[in-house]
Order: structure tokens, then sequence, then C-alpha cells
């Protein structure tokens, strides 16, 4: 019940300052249509500030710092949606914001528990590599209505469900309010601040699960929107593509071009997300991995029926 009202009480004061910011959010960041975009009107972006903000305000009533060691990364964000920062200061602040995620961590003390410290630091920047590729990934994926806030939502919620983690309640709440105003036809996008915060925080989340098989479920379930932006980043590298280079080229960008709504994609995915949390809920490992398996199953069909073919610059 104290979870449900902190999720209710964050929902209404983010949706409000939502409402709130969303004028002044066109005039300063605006979101301007081009040849890579799924929209066709100028939009605010910058939406994810509201649930940075309440996240770490959060912070003094839960003592959890993850939100607190995330706040570099949501500064340079935040900077970068306005004035397009190097990728290799936003890449040097995401290994340095992931490094701090893992030193305090359960996963870095048991590690040095188990291993000498040469295996241990190889560990660790293997975690790293991980942690910016979820934070990476998350933000490849932010493309359209109601995706990335759709699916995170309920990878939010299985772990607030299933391991009572207190401390993501007001983000859940912060981002929910966000996706009420995000969805087709949406009012806002959450920029650059909020797809690399979601990412880094689902990162630490994982991070606090003892469990390996809990956390490979936990993977599972945000496997649509990860598998997508995998795929293709590997479809391009054997192409001998520039990965670097923007694009249009992931199965939600040519399902969309392929004349789908933004609701049906985002609908799908999120239903994919969905089956997995509940299999992982219900009925443990294995069913969750074999409602992973049939997600894929379903993407591959939708890569091989309904999606535009895969062609580069389309």
């Amino acid at each position: 019940m104290q979870l449900i009202l902190i999720i209710i009480i964050f929902f209404l004061i983010g949706f409000f300052s939502l409402k709130i910011l969303i004028p002044a959010l066109k005039i300063y960041l605006p979101d301007i249509p081009n040849n890579r975009s799924s929209h066709m009107k100028i939009k605010p972006r910058g939406g994810g500030l509201v649930f940075v903000i309440l996240s770490l305000l959060s912070t003094i009533f839960h003592g959890n710092f993850s939100y607190l060691f995330s706040l570099p990364l949501s500064l340079i964000s935040f900077i970068d949606d306005k004035y397009n920062i190097s990728a290799k200061i936003r890449y040097l602040v995401q290994f340095s914001s992931a490094y701090i995620i893992i030193i305090y961590s359960p996963f870095e003390r048991l590690s040095i528990n188990l291993f000498k410290n040469k295996l241990d630091n190889l560990i660790v920047i293997l975690m790293i590599v991980f942690g910016t590729s979820i934070v990476n990934f998350s933000n490849f994926m932010d493309g359209i209505d109601g995706l990335l806030a759709g699916c995170y939502s309920v990878v939010f919620f299985t772990i607030i469900l299933k391991f009572k983690v207190i401390w993501l309640a007001p983000l859940l709440g912060g981002l929910l309010a966000f996706l009420k105003l995000n969805w087709e036809p949406s009012k806002i996008f959450m920029g650059d601040i909020g797809s690399t915060f979601l990412g880094l925080i689902y990162f630490s989340a994982i991070l606090h699960i003892n469990n390996l098989e809990d956390q490979l479920c936990i993977l599972f379930i945000m496997g649509p929107i990860f598998i997508d932006a995998l795929f293709t980043l590997i479809r391009r590298a054997y192409n001998m593509e520039d990965i670097f280079r923007p694009h249009k080229l992931h199965l939600y960008q040519r399902l969309i071009a392929n004349g789908w709504s933004h609701k049906g994609v985002s609908i799908i995915y999120i239903l994919n997300s969905i089956l997995i949390s509940l299999s992982f809920i219900f009925g443990g490992f294995y069913l969750c991995f074999i409602s992973f398996l049939i997600a894929c199953a379903i993407m591959y069909l939708l890569e091989l029926k309904f999606s535009k073919p895969y062609k580069n610059n389309f």
C-alpha cells in the first residue's frame, strides 16, 4: 500500500510539473523534425528532466544514492539535448557513471570476495561496457511515442513488485506521468536526459538484485527493446556501415516506415515485455525464458512480414 501511494503521489506531481513545463520546453528545447524523425510536428523534448528531478529529490527519503550517482550523466545529456556535445565526452561521462554505480553496488563487494584483483578488474570493465551499452541502447530506442517509457514502466513495476525496491517507486510515478503525455499523439519527448538516465538506473537496479537468474529475467523483460537495438547494431557492423552514423534502421522504425502507427508498434513491444514479466512473477526463470523466446519469435515475424525491408538510407 505504501508503494502504491508513493507512485500515485509522484505521478500527480510529475504530471502537473510536465504540463507546466511543456510551453517553456517547446521554446527552449524544440525537437525539429528531420529526415530521421518519426514525427512531423515540432514538439518539446527534455521531459525526462521532471522524473530525473523527482527521483533525485526522493533520495533523502530512501537513502539509495543511485539517482545521485546518475546526476553527472543527466546533466551532460540535458546539455546535449540543446548543444550536441561530442560523442567522446558523452561516453566518458557514461563510463565514469557506470563505474561509480558498480563500485557502490552489492555486485562489486561480491566480486571482491570471489575473485582475485586482476580478474575482479576485468569483471568491472566488462560490467562498465555492459552498463554503457544499456544506456546507449535506451537512447537508440527512444524514437517513437510511448515505446521506451512504456517498456521501462513494465520492468520497473516488476522490480518493485518482485523485490520490494522502494527507491524505484518515485521514478515509476514520474515515468508513468510522462508516459501519459508521451502516448500517441505525444505532447512531449523525454530527450537524452530521460533515456540515458533510465538506462543507468535500470543498470543499477540489476546490480542490486542478488540472484543471477533473477537478473537475467529482469534483462529478458527489456528484451524486445534491447534485442532490436543489438541486432540492428550487429547488422550494420556486418554490412560495413558506420555504426556511429544516425539511421532509421531499427525494427520499430521500419515498422513505422511501413505504415504502422506509433501506438501500434509501442503496444506490441510493451505487451511482449508484460508477457515476460508475468511469466517471471508467476512462473519463475524457465517460464520467463520461454516467454522471452516467444517475444523474439514475434519480433522475427514482424521483421519478415510487416516491416519495411532493411536497406541503408531507405
